[in-house]
């Protein structure tokens, strides 16, 4: 009976090392298929786009410490806060659906802005169900940096204006790699559960 619990847990271990990097993995490609999607609802509004380009370069002002608060910092406060804990509370009391949909609008507007608040609130929903199929909030925060650190590094990197041919094709594949990455993250977790 020991032995078999020993091996489940380093069956659920196993899975969480996996699932923990395939969540930093899904980061990536997210926040790719995010900023592509988002430059394109934003190419027909320009004005709204020039502002919210401007709050963006705002949060990056300060060099490294900005840099450092954005991709570190942040994450690791914002999972402790809406995924562990208020997520971690309210799923207790009011089950877990409900209570993802409310960390999640809370988190939207925690974050200040229409913009940040919409894609914040989708994020939210999406980072839940990370901590629900892992189990553990650390893959959520390596989901989050590497999507803080991917939005950083491609605003610096990647000229704003894309061309529109290359523009579709990449945001399909990159939210096909993503709903991939999302369904071995869950693939894992019932792996885990059947172990």
């Amino acid at each position: 009976m020991t032995e078999n619990k020993n091996r489940q847990f380093k069956m659920l271990l196993s899975n969480n090392k996996r699932s923990v990097l395939l969540c930093a993995v899904l980061g990536i490609t997210v926040e790719i298929a995010a900023g592509l999607i988002l430059a394109w609802i934003l190419s027909f509004f320009p004005e709204t786009a020039t502002g919210y380009q401007g709050q963006m370069d705002s949060h990056l002002s300060n060099g490294l410490i900005s840099l450092l608060f954005v991709i570190i910092f942040s994450p690791v406060f914002e999972e402790a806060v809406f995924r562990f804990m208020l997520l971690g509370v309210l799923e207790i009391k009011i089950g877990f659906y409900a209570a993802n949909v409310v960390q999640a609008a809370i988190f939207g507007l925690y974050h200040m802005s229409l913009i940040q608040g919409i894609y914040a609130f989708l994020l939210g929903m999406l980072i839940g169900f990370l901590k629900h199929y892992t189990g553990t909030v650390l893959g959520c925060v390596c989901f989050h940096i590497a999507f803080n650190m991917t939005g950083t590094l491609v605003n610096k990197l990647v000229p704003a204006e894309i061309n529109t041919g290359i523009r579709i094709p990449a945001m399909i594949l990159t939210l096909a790699v993503s709903v991939a990455l999302f369904v071995l993250i869950r693939k894992n977790r019932c792996d885990a559960q059947t172990a």
